[in-house]
């Protein structure tokens, strides 16, 4: 895992139903989501716009995971959201959240996101 990849995130665009590049946008110092144009820099509408954090963990295939990401295992298909300081999903069998780690998330492949993938 690189140092920058727990700090990395992706914007999800929910008008257009896509992911915007990287160069599109910027992440303020204070989490805001901005860009910018010929005119300057302003902020996106945080109602349209929803930045998803990476978990700095890789799947068995190398892909980075983010929040948000659809993931499969043996048995099991859960979505990896933020929580209580860490990623993780909320368990079905028991009572509260499962935090992962890379040798949890290795055993993981990517399958989708809550977004592109809402079938799954």
């Amino acid at each position: 895992m690189s140092k920058n990849d727990r700090f990395r995130n992706r914007v999800w665009d929910s008008m257009l139903n896509k992911y915007l590049h990287e160069n599109e946008y910027y992440i303020s110092s204070w989490g805001g989501i901005g860009f910018f144009n010929h005119e300057g820099r302003g902020e996106f509408d945080p109602n349209r716009y929803i930045k998803q954090q990476s978990t700095g963990l890789k799947d068995m295939n190398g892909k980075l995971i983010f929040q948000g990401d659809r993931v499969e295992a043996t048995f099991t298909k859960r979505t990896i959201e933020f929580k209580d300081g860490g990623f993780g999903w909320q368990a079905i069998s028991h009572d509260g959240f499962v935090k992962i780690n890379q040798e949890m998330a290795s055993r993981f492949r990517i399958i989708g996101n809550i977004y592109e993938h809402k079938h799954l």
